[in-house]
């Protein structure tokens, strides 16, 4: 997956992309938030992340 994206930088070609940076980034918080509310033993607001 991660030869499609730098394919897609390198050459604007987006077929390979599957989703948006945004999307990427708060789904990466996601699962951030649950790893850490994991580890803490407490709940993990999106917006301590972002």
């Amino acid at each position: 997956m991660h030869k499609a994206f730098i394919h897609g930088v390198r050459t604007s070609e987006q077929a390979g992309i599957l989703c948006n940076f945004d999307d990427a980034l708060r789904t990466l918080a996601v699962i951030l938030a649950c790893q850490q509310s994991a580890e803490q033993g407490r709940p993990v607001l999106l917006s301590e992340l972002l």
